[in-house]
């Protein structure tokens, strides 16, 4: 039973990183298409630091 719970474990983890793969791939040709078309891209975001930068007296 161990076993097969890792067989299954091991399957899930790879299915997840082929369907986020996908994604990326997916966005990519959406892109693309919008630039064929004339449009923009998704914009590349980034997420701001985490550090705390403040001057406060």
């Amino acid at each position: 039973m161990r076993h097969k719970v890792e067989l299954l474990l091991n399957l899930i983890e790879q299915l997840q990183l082929k369907v986020k793969d996908l994604e990326s791939e997916n966005q990519r040709l959406k892109d693309e298409n919008n630039r064929l078309k004339g449009e923009q891209g998704k914009p590349d975001i980034k997420a701001k630091s985490k550090g705390f930068k403040s001057q406060h007296s």
